[in-house]
């Protein structure tokens, strides 16, 4: 229980982390870069250490959606379909991950595969999440333009992330 607020935490902070930059910097929408590296890593390495544990990333992720509510990240401050969908996107992820996870022999291939699709269907429901919000043009164009960079920024944190966690697979012992 203990590792799972741990990993929620570290996730929660990360992310918040990336959004410092983002507004350190000045530069609107620097977040679409840094969260899925930053946040995408901290997700990899967390699956693989649960290692195939059915609904423990949907566990940590409500976690982190509830410590992120007042926060600018993932949304405005207290935006109501802010932990809804954090909550969808980490409950695809274990049916996606945990479902092959043990099955394959390739944890670095999978890894990569994961973090590809799930930053992929993050930005799509990232995009859905903004329609009460933003008109449909905005819509079009962020998802058209946010897409294949979270996709691709996926793939660099499934690889980064598997890294990492044959780093500190023995510390979380």
């Amino acid at each position: 229980m203990c590792l799972i607020v741990f990993w929620a935490v570290l996730g929660a902070v990360t992310a918040t982390l990336d959004i410092i930059v983002s507004m350190g910097t000045g530069v609107y929408g620097l977040g679409l870069f840094t969260i899925p590296l930053g946040t995408g890593i901290v997700h990899i390495v967390f699956l693989n250490h649960f290692k195939g544990k059915r609904w423990m990333f949907t566990f940590a992720m409500t976690i982190a959606s509830l410590i992120l509510l007042p926060l600018p990240v993932a949304g405005p401050p207290f935006y109501a379909l802010k932990v809804p969908s954090l909550i969808l996107q980490a409950f695809l992820g274990d049916l996606l991950f945990n479902t092959v996870y043990s099955r394959t022999k390739h944890k670095f291939v999978w890894s990569v595969c994961f973090g590809g699709v799930h930053w992929f269907y993050t930005a799509f429901i990232t995009t859905l999440k903004y329609i009460p919000i933003y008109s449909w043009t905005f819509l079009v164009t962020f998802g058209s333009f946010a897409l294949p960079i979270t996709t691709t920024l996926g793939v660099l944190s499934g690889i980064f992330g598997y890294v990492t966690y044959k780093k500190v697979e023995g510390v979380f012992q």
